[in-house]
């Protein structure tokens, strides 16, 4: 007499736990390079950032006719601050609005700041720097990824990946 097998229609406990075991493999092996990844994608991520709030200032100089200034007076502590400069006297006053400060996220910090002229970025409401300004601002972190924005005389910005 020929014995009749039934078909299983599951999976067995020993399957179920050897494609996990396999899939714990996978991960384990490709989290240290997702780490890295994000890592290096925060530095390009802060210099886009900072690079949308320097074209936010320009378009805000141009709208509302008067100069808006970035200050990076405080770079050891990855900070700086957009003033709109009301009396166009080319200093934060009391009373002026300030857009930030802005702080850089934890292990990233400014590797170089080449500004010329006075250092700083005074955005004109023709939407151009001020005579004698622009320059390269790079930002880095604790693991060597940098990424630059230029800051050019015409009030453009473009953002240039490091290593």
């Amino acid at each position: 007499m020929a014995r009749k097998h039934r078909a299983c229609g599951g999976y067995t406990l020993l399957e179920l736990l050897l494609t996990l075991a396999v899939l714990g493999v996978v991960l384990a092996a490709g989290i240290p390079y997702l780490g890295g990844y994000m890592r290096s994608r925060s530095v390009g991520d802060c210099v886009a950032s900072m690079a949308s709030r320097f074209d936010l200032a320009r378009s805000r100089a141009v709208a509302e006719r008067n100069p808006y200034l970035v200050f990076l007076d405080n770079p050891s502590a990855g900070q700086y601050e957009i003033v709109d400069d009301d009396n166009r006297n080319g200093q934060f006053d009391t009373g002026e609005a300030v857009l930030g400060p802005y702080s850089l996220p934890p292990r990233i910090q400014f590797a170089s700041i080449q500004l010329l002229g006075n250092g700083g970025i005074a955005f004109l409401p023709s939407g151009m720097l001020q005579a004698g300004q622009g320059g390269t601002i790079t930002l880095g972190d604790d693991q060597g990824r940098r990424a630059t924005l230029e800051v050019f005389t015409s009030g453009l910005t473009r953002i240039r990946a490091g290593s």
